[in-house]
């Protein structure tokens, strides 16, 4: 079995944490092999995946911005997760997690980090 995998990670953390957590995984399930595709900026993996999904190949799964989901969705590109699921695992998220990997009251995704990571900042000099 091979699950393809797209993203548009930094190099730093393609090599050092995407990487060795495909290796981990691929020993745990030796009758799986992940291929991984860096997909270049995160505009040409939306792109991409879309074209790719729109032609009826492309990604297993894809390591995104969840504003993706809008347009895959409506498109009928995107799978809900909610049957997929088990609530065993929907346990292991804070409360605020899952929700904001949800459109229209289906989950599409699973959060890799979780909090505002933009900044603004007024220097007064």
């Amino acid at each position: 079995v091979t699950i393809k995998l797209w993203e548009a990670d930094e190099e730093r953390i393609d090599s050092e944490i995407l990487d060795p957590l495909i290796e981990k995984f691929e020993n745990k399930y030796s009758n799986i092999t992940v291929e991984r595709t860096h997909a270049g900026s995160v505009e040409d993996l939306r792109q991409n995946t879309q074209t790719a999904y729109m032609g009826g190949q492309g990604p297993d799964v894809v390591l995104s911005p969840f504003d993706h989901i809008g347009p895959f969705s409506i498109m009928g590109l995107a799978q809900s997760l909610d049957e997929l699921m088990s609530q065993d695992m929907k346990d292991k998220y804070i409360n605020a997690a899952l929700p904001g990997m949800s459109l229209n009251g289906k989950t599409y995704g699973v959060p890799v980090t979780m909090g505002n990571h933009l900044m603004l900042m007024y220097n007064k000099l």
